[in-house]
């Protein structure tokens, strides 16, 4: 049976497109200041524990997730169903610098349309045009700074060339259970 989107974890919402979406929406509807990239900084930089609203207000900010229990389910792994290329992204690795969790979030959003399963080298090519875009050091002992992932604290908004990498090689390993 699927879980109800409005019953997921917010940190897990960012990784999924559509919600994210829909949750910016929302926000821009209940907020007069919202801005989506500090909603996200305040809840991916605090590893999830956010204090943005009340939880009657978080429950408004996802009341238009309902949407999505109907036309995109979020399944449990193996459930019998559609799955998506976001959910490889659903458990985060371990991470190098403030920024990691944030590509990881903003690559999973990337995937939330791809359907699994698929083919690991169109994954392999998908990851690595993001990766590229950002100008990310992949597989170096490197990391660069991107602004949009920027959220505080001493290496805010870099990216580890290494963990890219590395995050890279755990989904192709997610992947091939969905084969």
């Amino acid at each position: 049976m699927p879980v109800p989107f409005r019953s997921i974890p917010i940190v897990q919402l960012l990784h999924h497109e559509a919600a994210y979406q829909l949750i910016n929406i929302s926000g821009r509807l209940q907020y007069d200041d919202w801005n989506i990239l500090d909603f996200e900084k305040g809840i991916l930089g605090c590893d999830g524990r956010h204090y943005y609203c009340t939880n009657e207000e978080e429950q408004e900010l996802l009341r238009p997730l309902l949407v999505l229990d109907h036309i995109m389910p979020f399944l449990r792994f193996k459930e019998a169903g559609q799955h998506y290329g976001y959910e490889l992204f659903l458990s985060f690795p371990k991470w190098h610098l403030r920024g990691d969790p944030f590509f990881w979030a903003y690559a999973a959003r990337c995937f939330t349309y791809d359907k699994l399963p698929m083919d690991p080298e169109a994954f392999s090519n998908k990851y690595m045009s993001i990766v590229e875009d950002l100008g990310i050091p992949y597989g170096k002992d490197e990391w660069c700074r991107i602004e949009r992932f920027a959220a505080g604290g001493m290496s805010s908004g870099c990216v580890h060339g290494g963990f890219v990498k590395e995050a890279h090689d755990l989904l192709l390993v997610r992947l091939q259970k969905y084969t």
